[in-house]
């Protein structure tokens, strides 16, 4: 009996200590309205009463008030509502939280029942570096993300949440394998597709997103979810180019580089808004160039980016603004988990002076992303052993460089670990991870975030059928018109995509010709189109004003509505007559149609009234009207 109490004490000690040891990660938290006025100070636990039939969204703040990073999770207990991420949401619902940071996650609760249900939250506490998260009893996990439009993220967790899963470890770490669609969940919560033949492929920079066919798309693959968003690589790399090789003149410490990604050439030949930069986005606005290459700054080659380039703005607003981490690490013997935490939370810039993260819209993978997509239950090794075992070459990031040939190698966004001059690459051939000079030479494959409201709409996701996207082509065209040697040309038109739109019923003039409608070409060879037509087609044009001479004009003019004459005027001349009249009231009001101008007078000539008129700015066949009072 007493050796029973003595066992019962010990595990009573170590359960004890294990919940003060789990404790010390402290939290506070908070929940603030988004729709109503609701707010609830709390430490770590509140409750959100949700209306009969209804919904709330609201805010919950975490904050780590802790010395080091640890994992975060959000947990709920409710009957009848459904608690979710929504898809604007700035974070995740699980991930890893750096000291002092705050995390501001938008939930959204859906109760389908009759009456108000009242929602506990809870904030779950993991370990540092990852591990599994503790859900109380009777909680659930918010992990999934809310649109009223499901989006294509919302898809791919769903493929990851609804499926059996499989425990996979590795360095100590439990991870929940989804073996049917080859989908995991890191230790930041993104889901990601792992392994060596996963159906991830999606067509991407269409030139007709209404036909989405291998002639018309590129293939890309997904690398997984992020935060509500979808990240993609291109699946083929688009060449051969420096990460950076900038000069001590250009602000670079030395001619080999610098592995500062926002100031890379690289970023600026990708990413909008740099076109005044030598080597600008080349590859954003699909245009040849100067690319870079070598040892030397000065070291540049041709590059025609005209056929592998963004194809229409459609493609270009498909693309998320996103935050992208470029720390790096030094050590290769640590684990994918740790390498995770490193580029996110702590890891080494070689410059104090250096970002740690970068906004923009096309970069590069990153070396986290390689190795989460080596599969754990083969490769369950740390970085520098990737290379030496065969098992983890099973990975599709490898894969997608190799597709361009045997032995070739690419670029990650992450910097190297050797020096400020260097960035992390791949080497297929021996599937091994290194530092390099940035000047240097190698694959670039652009990877990306889509918006959150981008869409799947059909597709299985492999090679020969890929995802497609259901998106919304917000691409607009231009209609300018061009007078063609007259003046007074329409102004610009606007025409978004799909729609049709009324051409503008401004007339432009030239003397000696009369306007007879416009075309696409300037000598009339091309389509025509009437001043007030229908214009239909989803391209910018250029419409030329086409004009047929004339000899003469011919003015007709009316006084109080009854008809003086008509009188016959060569193109370039005023009209200039007197007629007879039986009122010595002046004129005090006239007009004429195509825009000409009259003017006139009466006065006494002979004991007679007579009226001198005078008709300007005659362009074609007039009609004007006087009128002695205004009418």
């Amino acid at each position: 009996m007493k050796k029973k109490i003595i066992i019962i004490t010990l595990i009573l000690i170590i359960s004890i200590s294990i919940v003060k040891l789990y404790q010390t990660y402290a939290i506070s938290s908070s929940v603030t309205g988004d729709n109503d006025n609701y707010t609830v100070n709390l430490n770590g636990n509140t409750s959100v009463v949700v209306p009969a039939n209804g919904n709330k969204t609201v805010y919950y703040k975490i904050r780590n008030t802790n010395n080091g990073t640890v994992q975060y999770g959000v947990g709920y207990k409710s009957t009848n509502t459904i608690v979710k991420v929504y898809s604007d949401s700035d974070n995740n619902a699980t991930g890893l939280i750096d000291k002092e940071e705050n995390k501001f996650i938008k939930l959204y609760f859906e109760n389908s029942s009759s009456s108000s249900e009242t929602v506990y939250l809870t904030t779950i506490l993991g370990y540092e570096n990852g591990g599994n998260l503790i859900v109380p009893d009777g909680y659930y996990l918010v992990t999934n993300f809310y649109s009223k439009s499901e989006g294509a993220a919302q898809k791919i967790v769903k493929l990851y949440e609804q499926a059996s899963k499989t425990n996979v470890i590795n360095n100590d770490i439990t991870y929940q394998y989804d073996t049917n669609h080859n989908l995991m969940k890191d230790v930041g919560g993104n889901i990601r597709y792992y392994g060596e033949k996963p159906n991830n492929y999606i067509y991407f920079n269409c030139s007709d997103y209404a036909s989405q066919t291998s002639s018309t798309c590129e293939k890309w693959r997904i690398v997984g979810v992020f935060n509500g968003k979808v990240k993609i690589m291109r699946d083929m790399p688009i060449g051969k180019y420096s990460w950076d090789n900038k000069g001590t003149t250009s602000g670079a410490e030395t001619s080999d580089g610098k592995n500062e990604w926002p100031e890379a050439r690289l970023m600026k030949m990708l990413n909008p808004n740099y076109d005044s930069e030598l080597g600008g986005s080349l590859y954003w606005n699909r245009k040849n160039g100067t690319c870079y290459s070598g040892k030397t700054a000065d070291n540049t080659k041709e590059c025609d980016m005209s056929s592998i380039g963004l194809k229409n703005d459609t493609t270009k607003s498909a693309i998320a603004d996103n935050i992208w981490y470029i720390r790096s690490y030094n050590n290769g013997e640590l684990y994918p988990n740790q390498i995770y935490r490193n580029e996110v939370v702590d890891g080494t810039i070689f410059n104090e002076t250096r970002s740690t993260t970068w906004n923009g819209k096309i970069g590069l993978i990153s070396v986290s992303d390689y190795l989460f997509a080596s599969d754990f239950k083969i490769c369950n090794e740390s970085v520098n052993q990737y290379s030496k075992n065969y098992s983890c070459s099973k990975n599709w990031i490898k894969d997608s460089f190799t597709n361009v040939g045997s032995g070739v190698s690419g670029w990650f966004i992450t910097p190297g670990s050797f020096n400020s001059s260097s960035v992390k690459y791949l080497i297929t051939g021996t599937n091994a991870l290194s530092s390099i000079f940035a000047n240097l030479e190698w694959y670039v494959s652009p990877t990306l975030y889509l918006n959150k409201d981008i869409d799947i709409s059909t597709g299985n996701g492999t090679s020969d059928t890929p995802y497609q996207l259901k998106i919304e082509n917000n691409q607009q065209y231009t209609i300018t018109y061009n007078a063609n040697g007259g003046s007074g040309a329409p102004s610009n038109q606007i025409k978004k995509h799909g729609e049709n739109i009324t051409l503008s019923s401004v007339k432009p003039t030239k003397t000696g010709y009369t306007f007879t409608g416009w075309n696409t070409s300037s000598n009339g060879s091309g389509t025509s189109y009437s001043s007030g037509g229908t214009y239909s087609n989803n391209s910018n044009v250029t419409l030329y004003a086409q004009w047929q001479s004339v000899s003469s004009y011919t003015v007709t003019v009316y006084l109080q509505g009854e008809l003086i004459n008509n009188y016959t005027v060569v193109p370039g001349n005023d009209l200039s007559t007197r007629f007879g009249v039986d009122s010595e009231e002046p004129f005090r009001y006239g007009n004429c149609t195509n825009g000409a101008s009259i003017t006139g007078s009466v006065s006494r000539v002979n004991n007679m009234s007579v009226a001198t008129i005078n008709v300007t700015n005659i362009t074609s066949d007039t009609v004007c009207n006087l009128y002695y009072t205004l009418i």
